[in-house]
């Protein structure tokens, strides 16, 4: 009767541990979903999936831990496929830094890949530290689990980023809209434009033909130190040279950010327009990072991506991912600093 009674308990307390997890995955999951219907263009969003998707796991695995087969494939996954896919993936991104350099030039923005590749093999020696010896002080492995901390952390934040990223880009878009914002870049020799910023002026066409061609196009970029006219004016010639009729092109020569891109375009529709609509278009690794900024700046906008070129992604991500680290830093700072306020606790400093 007494082991009855204790196979009893052990099966609820297991059903109660896998129940927990369940339910902040379907807290998160609620909370992702209300947001979601609130306003797409949000960091959070991506935060709430990414939690949804980690809670779901960790009850589906408390839920059948008691499945051999489950908890095989669990242990292979945890020990072997992430460890490896880790190394597989620190290879890629040195040799991507390679790459780069090679077709982009040296520059410590081409080679934010390799850094990053660098960063995973540190975080893997010092895992394997923290493991394998048993020799260090409390002081040493509180310091190494506070690194591992941080850089678990920044893995989950750059994981939802990448993650919404990609969800948001394939998000619907009307076409039908009051304006279409087309983002500069670069011009070659200063004066040319590039294949990267043609792609941004083809798509732009596109979305304008779609629309019905009612919109008026905003090509935005200011003149750079290094060139001999504005991105904008570049960008205008281009347009007329595909046959859009010098009436629909407007011209804003002022910026020199993604922020002001949008910023003095916002201020040239309000000019011209109370209540309008727009589409931005930039790179597609770049779309929610400028949803962002529209938002903050309270412009009615979706945004639509371009295709680049694959051995440019990994970068772009990664220096996308550095921009929202920024924009957000606040929050980041406070929870870093909980962080650290309790290692100091923990090693007695305080």
């Amino acid at each position: 009767m007494h082991k009855l009674k204790d196979s009893y308990v052990i099966l609820v307390t297991k059903e109660g541990e896998a129940m927990i997890w369940w339910l902040l995955g379907g807290f998160f999951a609620i909370c992702f979903m209300v947001s979601m219907s609130k306003e797409l263009r949000r960091f959070r969003n991506g935060i709430y999936l990414l939690l949804t998707l980690m809670f779901c796991f960790l009850g589906l695995a408390i839920t059948y831990r008691h499945n051999e087969w489950i908890v095989l494939l669990i242990q292979l996954f945890v020990f072997v496929a992430s460890p490896l896919c880790l190394f597989i993936l620190a290879i890629g991104l040195l040799g991507n830094g390679i790459v780069m350099v090679k077709k982009e030039g040296l520059h410590p923005m081409n080679l934010l890949s390799a850094y990053f590749g660098i960063g995973i093999f540190a975080f893997m020696g010092i895992v394997f530290i923290a493991v394998t010896r048993y020799d260090l002080s409390s002081f040493v492995l509180s310091l190494l689990i506070f690194c591992i901390l941080m850089m678990l952390y920044a893995a989950f934040i750059f994981t939802a980023f990448l993650l919404y990223s990609m969800i948001y880009r394939l998000l619907p878009k009307n076409s039908r809209c009051d304006y279409v914002i087309i983002h500069g870049a670069g011009l070659l020799d200063g004066y040319r434009i590039s294949r990267l910023l043609a792609l941004r002026l083809d798509k732009g066409i596109s979305v304008y033909q779609k629309g019905g061609r009612r919109a008026r196009i905003i090509v935005s970029g200011g003149q750079g130190e290094d060139e001999m006219l504005s991105e904008a004016a570049a960008m205008k010639q281009y347009l007329l040279d595909k046959g859009i009729d010098e009436s629909v092109i407007i011209v804003e020569d002022q910026s020199t950010s993604t922020y002001e891109n949008l910023l003095f375009s916002k201020k040239i529709m309000d000019h011209l327009s109370q209540q309008y609509t727009c589409i931005f278009v930039t790179n597609d690794y770049h779309v929610f990072r400028t949803s962002t900024y529209a938002r903050k700046l309270k412009i009615t906008a979706q945004g639509v991506g371009c295709r680049t070129a694959m051995y440019y992604l990994p970068s772009a991500f990664i220096r996308e991912y550095l921009a929202i680290v920024y924009q957000y830093r606040l929050s980041f700072f406070v929870v870093v600093g909980i962080w650290m306020l309790f290692l100091g606790i923990s090693l007695g400093l305080f």
